[in-house]
């Protein structure tokens, strides 16, 4: 019975894992596309909020931090709100960074510091790669022992 819940386990781990991977797939193409068409621009951090978790700072670097940034767009300032999964490190108000805009709707912005996707893309990768080294070490115990 333990071991049939162990697998059940390393099924829902690799099955988590490639939604993971899914999803970060799905956002760093829709974010290679706007990084082609949008344009680059400089912009100031004037809010953080870093998410929602207040165990302790690095904890809090999971969840989903709030960054306000304020940029000209041909003689106009916007301030747009940008949310982010993971933060390791390069966000702090007061901070002047590159931005790029949506030259259809200068609210629609990417950051170039975003590195949430690639931390999902990294986390899906080890979900799965676990489940699937689990899986076939499993297959090849089962293999040995009926061998013998």
């Amino acid at each position: 019975m333990k071991k049939i819940l162990i697998n059940i386990g390393i099924v829902i781990l690799g099955l988590v894992g490639l939604a993971i991977l899914s999803y970060a797939i799905f956002k760093l193409n829709d974010y290679s596309i706007k990084n082609k068409k949008y344009v680059e621009v400089k912009a100031t951090i004037i809010e953080y909020d870093m998410g929602n978790s207040s165990i302790d700072m690095y904890v809090s670097t999971l969840f989903n931090d709030k960054i306000v940034f304020s940029y000209d767009v041909n003689g106009i300032e916007y301030k747009t709100k940008y949310e982010l999964i993971y933060n390791k490190y390069s966000a702090r108000k007061g901070k002047t960074t590159k931005i790029k805009y949506n030259p259809e709707d200068p609210n629609e912005i990417i950051w170039a510091s975003d590195h949430s996707y690639i931390f999902l893309l990294i986390l899906g990768l080890a979900f799965t790669l676990t489940a699937l080294i689990r899986i076939i070490s499993d297959i090849k115990e089962r293999k040995t022992s009926k061998a013998n």
